[in-house]
């Protein structure tokens, strides 16, 4: 053996020393970066507020706010953490949630993903280290000068309520519908159809066969109550079954889009969406006698095959696209649909604000397909939608007011039966305004004795208000308690029946641009020019949603964390809403509707394929954000949304797109029964059509029209 060199050995040992020292301080680092950029931002989105926050009301005596008192531990007198044993620690297993006595957080829709429990395992398991102030703010420095890591990405948004969110980082599977649309293109399956091209290139990974094509007797049935609400006729269905031709199925689904049905069925769902009725809630449930006319508005446009874009600028704009025309002005009932009333029993700002909030989500929900509301008091806690975006989308409608004008009636409006229905309502109107006289004439009678017996001069109760009650006739004096309910009731009569009246009235639910009116909801109307003079109103952040609340000031805007350039500016600008008094709900409009806009258009085309295939391609039609399904054919989704604005926003062209595919033209059982039940469950990977329940509408309309007596 050679000698060794005690030199070279003692060069080697120091060497060793120090790689090792390096390793150990590198895993060191590496835990302190992983409590400062993940750990600790968790405890205090998810524990500080019950266990530190308020250090005069700890919740079990726990602070989590320090490394030596969660060392202490709490009201138990065991410490909270050991370090280097996750295991032992009751911090982590209260996060595990298997003791059914120490699961926290405390609600169970608020625990933590198991992403988030092992980052505490592992900081508890490489001894819990706690960085000084200055190196913690280094440490998140560092991580924010890189927008995307394997934490997820930072959103630039308008900012939050605190710079925590503001650098939030998010997964970008959770972003999806943020992104904008990708340019996939159907992949080479051989398939004829486009939409069959992406759902047979995951059926064939799946290893899964699409079931046969359905017979022509249920392909009839499918596309009629489809596209019409309705059955086929029993000549229709002869008709399809004698066609051989190649183009039989798309001569039926031709002649169902051009059915008078066909808007009625598919304004329904639309109509759906924005929550359309004709009262308008809440406990007075005041007639609303002119919503008819958005309702026939909407079925005429998906009649006429509208470009949805402009559908979208006519709802929430056609005011100011074109303050002369009836139908725009009508177009606008969109923005009444929701449920308002103000009575003196509310404060006005109060039944304002509920009424800024129901649109700021309702545009949301139906053009969006993401609840607003849900930023309202906090900064959004899944998806990157700030409070301040939530109230620049509130500010836009700060200078909408609700008025019902008078809008002369338009050519192809449904006026059949006005003269037999108005006389009707006359009729009942002056018999309830009968039996209100009579109740009064009879109270009147016994206060002018009253007066005659006292030697008072007589006369109406309300001009003697100010004089004491004894010097006055008692209120409804000579009426009995059946004369006082019967009379309530008559009175509530004549205002419904006067109130339904105004139904066959070229006037419309509507709305108009100016300062804000508190009106009482029973008469709303267009005020006087005089009455219109003002300036714009200033916007804030309500904090916590008080309206009584004010923080920080905003000007009117659109979500942030969507790119959509401003349009049409060519500069590539980021879209703009102005602060005036005019124009800024057209502003918005645009945005929506830019083809640009990738949440608006997801939206759409996924409810278009909802009501035909049973389910959106993203089943939480309603919600695209973190905490609805993500889409089974995210390719798909996109190329169709792509295909839709390049096709002109045609909705018939995207009916015929989606009709004329295999995928829709299948039999409702799989080829395989056991095959499909094992790989694929909930057929997300559409091998076979699923079946659909028809809704109440269809099944009453279906029954009256077999039996020959429905008025369409």
């Amino acid at each position: 053996m050679r000698d060794v060199n005690p030199q070279r050995l003692a060069s080697a040992v120091a060497a060793l020393l120090v790689i090792g020292a390096a390793s150990v301080h590198a895993a060191d680092e590496a835990a302190e970066r992983l409590f400062a950029v993940q750990v600790k931002p968790l405890l205090a989105e998810r524990c500080f507020v019950c266990h530190g926050q308020d250090q005069n009301a700890i919740l079990g005596g726990l602070d989590l706010t320090s490394r030596d008192a969660m060392l202490r531990g709490g009201a138990s007198a065991r410490p909270a953490l050991r370090p280097g044993n996750a295991g032992a620690s009751l911090l982590y297993s209260a996060v595990l949630r298997k003791d059914p006595k120490l699961q926290m957080p405390p609600k169970d829709s608020d625990r933590l993903t198991q992403e988030q429990v092992w980052q505490i395992r592992d900081w508890i398991d490489a001894g819990a280290p706690w960085p000084d102030a200055e190196a913690e703010r280094r440490y998140v420095q560092d991580d924010l000068a890189d927008a995307r890591t394997a934490a997820g990405v930072i959103v630039p948004t308008s900012g939050g309520l605190s710079d925590d969110w503001t650098n939030r980082r998010y997964k970008e599977d959770d972003l999806w519908a943020f992104r904008p649309l990708s340019q996939a293109e159907p992949p080479g399956t051989g398939a004829e159809h486009p939409v069959d091209a992406f759902i047979e290139r995951k059926l064939a990974d799946a290893g899964l066969a699409p079931a046969s094509r359905a017979d022509k007797r249920m392909l009839i049935r499918r596309a009629s109550f489809d596209l019409t609400g309705l059955p086929p006729t029993p000549e229709q269905v002869e008709a399809f079954l004698r066609d051989d031709s190649a183009a039989a199925w798309r001569k039926v689904v031709d002649r169902l889009l051009e059915s008078p049905q066909y808007g009625e069925q598919w304004g329904r769902h639309w109509l759906d969406v924005v929550r359309y009725a004709d009262t308008a809630g809440y406990s007075n449930d005041w007639e609303r006698s002119n919503a008819w006319r958005y309702r026939d508005y909407v079925i005429r446009s998906l009649n006429s095959d509208k470009p949805y874009d402009r559908f979208v600028l006519e709802q929430l704009a056609g005011d100011i696209l074109d303050p002369d025309s009836p139908e725009m002005r009508v177009a606008t009932g969109y923005l009444r649909m929701g449920p308002w009333e103000h009575t003196g029993m509310m404060q006005k700002v109060a039944s304002r604000q509920l009424y800024l909030d129901d649109i700021t989500n309702s545009v949301g929900e139906s053009f969006l397909s993401l609840p607003l509301r849900c930023a309202k008091c906090h900064d959004h806690k899944f998806d990157p939608i700030p409070t301040r975006d939530y109230y620049r989308i509130y500010a836009v409608f700060e200078t909408t007011q609700l008025a019902e004008l008078p809008v002369e009636f338009i050519e192809g409006e449904n006026r059949n039966y006005f003269e037999q229905e108005r006389a009707r309502l006359e009729q009942l109107l002056a018999a309830a305004e009968s039996d209100v006289a009579k109740i009064e004439a009879k109270e009147e009678q016994a206060a002018r004795a009253w007066c005659a017996e006292r030697g008072i001069e007589y006369q109406p109760r309300e001009k003697l208000k100010d004089k004491p009650e004894g010097e006055k006739p008692p209120r409804h004096i000579g009426l009995t308690i059946d004369d006082l309910g019967y009379f309530k009731v008559r009175r509530n009569d004549a205002k419904i029946w006067g109130r339904r009246l105004e139904r066959y009235q070229p006037m419309a639910h509507s709305v108009y641009e100016g300062p804000v009116k508190h009106e009482n909801s029973e008469r709303l109307r267009m005020p006087e020019p005089e009455e219109m003079r003002g300036l714009p109103p200033e916007s804030h952040i309500l904090s916590g949603g008080s309206v009584y609340s004010k923080g920080d000031r905003v000007t009117p805007g659109v979500l942030s964390a969507v790119p959509v350039s401003y349009d049409p500016a060519p500069s590539g600008r980021r879209h703009e809403v102005p602060s005036t008094m005019t124009g800024r709900r057209l502003a918005l409009a645009r945005w929506i509707a830019s083809p640009e806009n990738p949440l608006s258009t997801r939206s759409i085309v996924n409810r278009i394929w909802q009501y035909h295939f049973g389910r959106g391609l993203a089943e939480n039609a309603n919600n695209l954000g973190k905490m609805g399904k993500k889409p089974t054919h995210p390719e798909l989704l996109d190329w169709l949304a792509r295909r839709f604005a390049q096709d002109g926003w045609s909705l018939k062209q995207m009916h015929r797109l989606l009709m004329t595919s295999e995928a829709y033209q299948r039999a409702d059982r799989p080829t395989d029964q056991e095959e499909v039940a094992q790989r694929d469950p909930n057929n997300d990977l559409l091998s076979y059509f699923r079946p659909r329940r028809l809704t109440a509408e269809e099944l009453r309309d279906s029954m009256l029209a077999v039996s020959g007596e429905l008025n369409p």
